[in-house]
């Protein structure tokens, strides 16, 4: 845990005391709503039927008796039995505001705890990055993907602390960039789990989320390499991959096709098929994914609109299949490619559900329900960046 702190920056310090203290508040008002816990019903049936005998005294001192802010409030208005209906009223209200008061204290503050710890997240995702260029221009034309990891640390463990996300899914080759080898060369990509990834798993692990991370691998036996994502489970283990087939010529020169497709087993949806951008050309794979018992379709994407597409095959790919399927596309401008158009979407039944799409780098946001396979509201969010 102080690793993980230390990796996250100074910004994760008020993010766990703030977590820490909304918990104590959550606690609090549970032990207390337990503690003064009382079936409404019968105890006002109780002293309708104590009043209606005529024994006040007796229904009075139960009322008092009663932990419950009800027994004080209609003890108030027995003690002043004999008054005005006005008063009555008016002192029971009072009384029952504050109960109000009583019962709400701290959730104001667990409120504001709620509305800053992701504004914290965001803003430690801002000092990351920054780290991150800063590293980048220390080191010149030296640059490499480890230069750059600490930086990116800082940026994913704040946000996905301050957001609290389930599953974390990246576009395609969202580290090094999708036109990378003029840059980086291909030399720094070896056999997962390499110490990069390594950390990923790790840090995956202590945010407990599932990560969907496309990033080159080699083959260890082959030396072949590969554009492939991987699925980071909760506890930290790579459960799966799928290597793209479709891999393109010029800018995915250096990798090798994939051979085959399978599902992985993925909580807590069940068996979920991975794509990779041009992948969804080919309808057999998506179809194939299908048949070996995937319920969910999920493709990272560096596919920006053109002539070149995408052009209904992700639709064409939910339609074949019947499955809903997530595509994590590319934003902003990479090296000799714009992205600023390119869409992130959600698709069920061939129709196209959210689109998205950035000029910059984004979070974006939404609440699936597993058990219906859909989306579950349409307040999606996104984050500039």
């Amino acid at each position: 845990m102080f690793d993980f702190v230390l990796k996250g920056g100074p910004v994760m310090i008020p993010i766990l005391l703030g977590s820490i203290i909304g918990v104590a508040i959550v606690i609090e008002r549970s032990w207390l709503w337990w503690w003064m816990r009382l079936e409404a019903g019968r105890f006002t049936d109780e002293i309708i039927g104590l009043i209606e005998s005529g024994r006040i005294n007796d229904a009075l001192q139960r009322c008092q008796g009663l932990r419950h802010p009800l027994g004080r409030i209609l003890a108030i208005g027995l003690e002043h039995a004999d008054g005005e209906l006005s008063d009555i009223d008016r002192l029971m209200q009072h009384e029952g505001d504050r109960a109000v008061q009583h019962l709400e204290r701290h959730l104001g503050g667990l409120a504001s705890i709620i509305a800053i710890e992701p504004l914290l997240g965001f803003l430690g995702t801002i000092t990351g990055l920054i780290n991150s260029f800063r590293a980048w221009e220390r080191a010149g034309a030296e640059v490499t993907v480890s230069t750059l990891a600490a930086g990116i640390y800082e940026a994913m463990i704040t946000t996905a602390a301050g957001l609290e996300a389930a599953w974390v899914l990246t576009p395609e080759l969202c580290v090094c960039g999708y036109d990378f080898v003029d840059s980086l060369g291909t030399a720094w990509i070896v056999p997962p789990p390499d110490p990069w990834m390594a950390s990923m798993c790790q840090l995956a692990a202590r945010l407990h989320v599932t990560v969907f991370l496309s990033h080159p691998e080699q083959d260890q036996q082959t030396e072949k390499r590969y554009n492939t994502l991987f699925v980071i489970a909760a506890d930290g283990r790579i459960i799966g991959k799928h290597r793209k087939i479709n891999a393109l010529s010029g800018a995915e020169g250096w990798s090798s096709p994939g051979e085959s497709v399978a599902p992985v087993p993925v909580s807590p949806v069940g068996q979920v098929g991975l794509l990779i951008c041009a992948d969804a050309y080919s309808p057999g794979i998506a179809t194939s994914l299908k048949a070996q018992g995937a319920q969910l379709l999920v493709s990272a994407a560096a596919w920006g609109p053109g002539f070149h597409g995408p052009s209904g095959e992700w639709e064409r790919c939910s339609r074949d299949t019947g499955l809903p399927l997530l595509v994590c596309n590319r934003t902003g401008i990479d090296r000799t490619l714009s992205f600023t158009k390119a869409e992130s979407v959600v698709v069920k039944d061939g129709q196209r559900l959210v689109a998205f799409a950035s000029e910059h780098s984004t979070i974006f946001m939404i609440d699936w329900d597993v058990e219906r396979q859909a989306v579950a509201t349409w307040e999606s969010q996104h984050v500039d960046l």
